[in-house]
């Protein structure tokens, strides 16, 4: 029943609590009067919440107004830095070029030695061995002659009997010609005598008889010198017959000497022994292989290149005074030897490995014997595997470009005279190990971009590296060049791997 009493003492203060000397209650902080007494219903939530909702008011009537008014800052441009590139001067130049090649040695001329008569090895040359070198005309083996010498014999014989048997058919005709010559004389008087005593007996009876006598005398002689022509012409027959004897004897005698003369064998021309498969004391046969030789006084070498570039060589077969040059060069135990060349002519068919063009290089003196130094080192050996350099003439107004400027598609960029980079096509004429030659595509100003970048656009401005335009080009050109660098055709890449 007193918690009305309890009420009223939490919320009015005592008369010693207004006096300031009292205590506060027991159970209750010292600071809790001094809190806000909340007032009671409906008028108390309005005022709790009314604080609020005037903030929330006014920041968003200060929010529209920023917003409707927002504050203007001048723009300013980014400012874009252009990139720094090396650039090279852009020159037109006549220059040599040359075609690479790689190729095998193979002997100008070589022959196998087959004796043409059979019999037993007598002498044999001390430098019929395999590298041994032979001069022209040098014997090579001697064969036993006895046997053809025999026969060189008999065939003279028989020559002799032949020529013997026809000068006796010879000299019988002469004698049977005699004969016919004295009765062809005594035919005629006897026939002017029985026509004399014909004429005789027409007028005198008493001479007929010898009138008859006379006429069976002509046609006697007349038989006898039908049968002496007869003679004549079988005597005739009989000397045609002894003087093809005769010429079969002489040739069958021809035949023995030069079987005589082909027991010795010889060199045919300057060479170097390739094999050899025969010794003194060895019997051999007729066409049997004894040696194998090559000449010395040049060699070839067997090239494949690109089909498209046959235009680009001059060949000794249409012009021997215009043929291009050749170094062809070959490695010797880290030495490398050079020796000088012609391209001699195209082959009739293609590398069937490549389908490239086959070409033979002309190597004059390869064992350098007429220069008097025909040591090892000086030797192209054959079966070697040489490089070779071609000369395929001379281009002018062509441009020299690093490879490393050379973009996607045969593209360069380049720096305009305005100070801009365009990116222009070219035409690619040669290729090389350091550079390749293109034709047109740069106009008057532009500069050729050496530096890669990471990202270009068409018309992005440029600045010049310090220094200035650098003479890369140039230095590419004369480093290809004197590397022997010029190799690559234009025409794609090579199958053979001939180019780079």
């Amino acid at each position: 029943m007193n918690r009305p009493s309890q009420e009223q003492d939490a919320h009015q203060p005592s008369e010693s609590g207004s006096a300031g000397a009292a205590r506060p209650p027991r159970g209750r902080p010292a600071d809790v009067e001094h809190l806000p007494i909340a007032p009671s219903g409906l008028r108390g939530v309005i005022a709790n919440l009314a604080a609020p909702l005037l903030f929330v008011i006014a920041a968003a009537g200060v929010g529209a107004v920023l917003i409707s008014s927002p504050p203007h800052v001048p723009k300013a441009e980014p400012e874009t830095l252009a990139p720094v590139v090396g650039v090279a001067d852009l020159v037109p130049h006549d220059t040599e070029v040359f075609l690479e090649a790689f190729g095998s040695v193979v002997p100008s001329r070589q022959v196998r030695v087959m004796p043409e008569v059979s019999g037993r090895v007598l002498e044999h040359n001390d430098r019929l061995e395999p590298g041994g070198l032979i001069a022209a005309g040098e014997p090579l083996i001697r064969i036993d002659p006895a046997d053809y010498q025999i026969a060189v014999a008999q065939a003279q014989a028989d020559l002799d009997v032949a020529t013997h048997e026809a000068a006796r058919i010879g000299a019988r005709i002469e004698t049977l010609h005699g004969r016919r010559a004295q009765l062809s004389v005594e035919v005629e008087y006897l026939r002017w005598n029985a026509q004399r005593l014909g004429r005789l007996a027409e007028r005198d009876s008493a001479g007929e008889q010898e009138s008859r006598d006379a006429v069976t005398q002509l046609e006697s002689r007349e038989a006898a010198r039908k049968t002496l022509d007869a003679e004549i012409a079988e005597q005739r027959l009989a000397v045609q017959s002894a003087e093809a004897a005769v010429a079969v004897a002489e040739q069958r005698l021809e035949a023995a000497r030069l079987a005589l003369e082909r027991t010795s064998v010889f060199a045919p021309f300057d060479a170097i022994v390739v094999t050899e498969n025969v010794e003194t004391g060895q019997f051999v046969a007729a066409q049997t292989s004894i040696a194998t030789l090559a000449a010395t006084d040049e060699f070839w070498a067997e090239a494949a290149i690109p089909i498209g570039r046959l235009g680009d060589i001059r060949f000794a077969l249409d012009d021997e005074g215009d043929a291009s040059r050749v170094t062809v060069t070959l490695a010797t135990g880290g030495a490398a030897v050079e020796w000088e060349g012609v391209a001699l002519r195209p082959l009739g068919d293609l590398d069937p490995l490549g389908r490239m063009a086959q070409v033979l290089i002309s190597i004059r003196d390869p064992l350098g014997l007429n220069e008097g130094t025909s040591g090892a080192a000086r030797r192209v050996l054959l079966g070697s595997f040489v490089k070779l350099r071609i000369d395929a003439g001379r281009l002018h107004g062509v441009f020299p470009i690093p490879r490393k400027a050379l973009r996607e598609n045969d593209r360069v960029w380049v720096r305009t005279a305005e100070g801009r980079l365009a990116i222009r096509p070219v035409e690619i004429v040669w290729r090389r190990h350091e550079d390749v030659l293109v034709r047109n595509g740069f106009q008057p100003g532009d500069q050729l971009v050496t530096t890669h970048l990471a990202s270009v656009i068409p018309d992005m401005p440029l600045r010049v590296r310090d220094g200035g335009a650098g003479s890369a080009i140039a230095a590419a050109d004369g480093a290809g060049a004197a590397a022997g660098a010029e190799a690559d055709p234009a025409s794609g890449p090579d199958p053979a791997g001939i180019t780079p």
